[in-house]
């Protein structure tokens, strides 16, 4: 699927409405793990890599989309 803004009819006017600028667009920095990610900081501390005490803290980061268009493009 290809997403031309420049050919969208509201440019400009409606971005903030934009499903596609609000999976483009960090928000909200650290979210809490999903199950995979619990499930990894798990084996971590089983491992004994991360004391109980990070694990606890562990929360999930969201990046910006931008730099990883590079390596899928």
């Amino acid at each position: 699927m290809l997403i031309e803004c420049t050919a969208c009819p509201v440019q400009g006017l409606n971005c903030g409405d934009c499903v596609v600028t609000e999976l483009l667009t960090p928000t909200g920095g650290e979210m809490p793990l999903d199950a995979h990610e619990a499930r990894v900081v798990s084996l971590l501390v089983d491992a004994g890599l991360v004391s109980v005490a990070e694990a606890d803290g562990a929360m999930s980061r969201r990046e910006p989309f931008s730099q990883y268009r590079a390596a899928v493009g």
